[in-house]
């Protein structure tokens, strides 16, 4: 593990608190929609009256990283080679956190942390914390995510720590669903069809009493949103938004969100 950049800590934190507004870094292009889904989401959820109030983000979109689904059912890591590029490409840009923008992607977050001296920002930690902040009351969500998000427990084991339950689709709505996620990257089909489908599958969870639906992949708030439902919808782009904003602007603490990964790591931002 590669300790944090000394001159990262001293310039941007005493204390807990932020010294410099931070630059972030995006690895993108999984999909490349979602992405600037992200972008946007960051870029309205920032208070300002100029330009110069805005974020430095400094955006890797690499459409060329291996399928993360396919390469978790098979076992392999063929993308981590790409995450570890895009992480230094944006390092070398004098990024000061970085975000991935594919929550399926965040199976490798571990080893990559490793792999870079600054801090990577876990998307799903976001999302349990923007659940246990204000939606307390939540003890069942149903989830859309991809199959390999599934496959790796990435939210279960997040939010059971919460002591809420996660709800997946049953088989063939999940199939559909991944047919949809994957359907939403290309202009072949309709968004407006694409979005009946999947409104059907979150109708399929409702009836098992879930009191919340998680978007648990950036292609789903490219087909829904908050008002198709009539319980909270937890758009995972959106938090990440939301919490990116507050973080590189000193409104919220960072370490709260960031992948442990050794002794070395630990208490670094305290």
């Amino acid at each position: 593990m590669v300790k944090l950049q000394a001159n990262y800590l001293a310039q941007s934190y005493v204390g807990g608190e932020i010294l410099k507004e931070l630059t972030v870094g995006i690895l993108g292009g999984m999909g490349s929609k979602a992405t600037a889904d992200l972008f946007s989401k960051i870029i309205l959820n920032t208070q300002s009256q100029k330009d110069q109030d805005h974020l430095h983000i400094i955006i890797d979109c690499n459409p060329k990283v291996p399928d993360r689904v396919s390469s978790i059912e098979k076992g392999d890591n063929a993308p981590v080679k790409y995450l570890k590029e895009m992480a230094m490409n944006l390092i070398n840009c004098k990024a000061d956190v970085l975000v991935i923008a594919c929550i399926t992607a965040h199976h490798y977050i571990t080893v990559l942390q490793r792999s870079v001296d600054i801090p990577i920002m876990n998307s799903i930690s976001m999302v349990s914390q923007f659940i246990k902040i204000n939606y307390p009351q939540i003890k069942k969500v149903g989830l859309l995510a991809t199959d390999a998000t599934l496959i790796t427990k990435l939210y279960h084991k997040s939010l059971n720590k919460q002591g809420i339950h996660v709800i997946s689709p049953e088989a063939n709505d999940q199939k559909i669903l991944m047919e949809c996620l994957r359907a939403v990257k290309t202009e072949q089909t309709s968004i407006s069809e694409l979005r009946e489908k999947v409104l059907r599958i979150v109708l399929n969870l409702q009836t098992q009493g879930v009191d919340a639906i998680v978007a648990g992949c950036t292609e789903v708030p490219l087909l829904l949103n908050m008002d198709d439902f009539s319980v909270p919808f937890i758009d995972t782009t959106d938090v990440v938004a939301k919490t990116v904003v507050r973080v590189a602007t000193g409104m919220e603490s960072l370490d709260i969100y960031v992948e442990l990964v050794g002794d070395e790591y630990a208490g670094l931002l305290q």
